[in-house]
């Protein structure tokens, strides 16, 4: 009886840390499957937080998303089709920009906890081309030149877990 009880609280608690990752919903106008996965602080920025990047996924109308919010300290922009850099042990995979962004208080952070400028860049990204890969370097392109981010093997990992909950939840 034990090891049944062990077992059901493992599989719970896998759903619920699943849960915590992914968000299904299906669009009340379109009947399509909307997929989001939380906000993961992908980069700290050190002592100042420069730079300090979130990202996320996202699956809505047939299309997938790596969404970025960057904390920056000064006002830039990133034009449509820019595109963002994702270094892995298998190679450069690009995400492009899907529309004009620029800087505004707040958005860097998906829930602002100030009013520091920052930026939300939407790009669209093929999910098969990072799976099982590990990310090693991400090169943010904005107006007033690039920036490039390497990333630590916990926060590689963590970028994996992301995406793999991603994948399985647009099963």
């Amino acid at each position: 009886m034990k090891k049944l009880t062990a077992a059901i609280a493992l599989v719970l608690l896998s759903i619920t840390a699943s849960a915590q990752n992914v968000e299904v919903k299906t669009d009340d106008f379109t009947g399509e499957k909307v997929v989001t996965t939380d906000y993961l602080k992908i980069y700290q920025g050190g002592a100042t937080a420069k730079n300090q990047t979130r990202i996320r996924f996202r699956h809505e109308n047939g299309k997938d998303y790596l969404e970025y919010r960057i904390f920056t300290d000064a006002v830039a922009s990133c034009m449509e089709g820019q595109k963002m850099l994702i270094k892995t042990d298998d190679g450069i995979v690009e995400t492009p920009n899907t529309a004009y962004a620029i800087t505004e208080p707040g958005a860097w952070s998906a829930k602002p906890v100030n009013n520091n400028l920052g930026i939300y860049i939407v790009c669209h990204v093929s999910p098969t081309e990072l799976q099982g890969k590990t990310v090693q370097k991400i090169r943010l392109s904005l107006s007033d030149g690039y920036v490039d981010i390497d990333i630590k093997d916990k926060d590689s990992a963590k970028f994996q877990q992301y995406l793999e909950a991603f994948v399985e939840a647009l099963k």
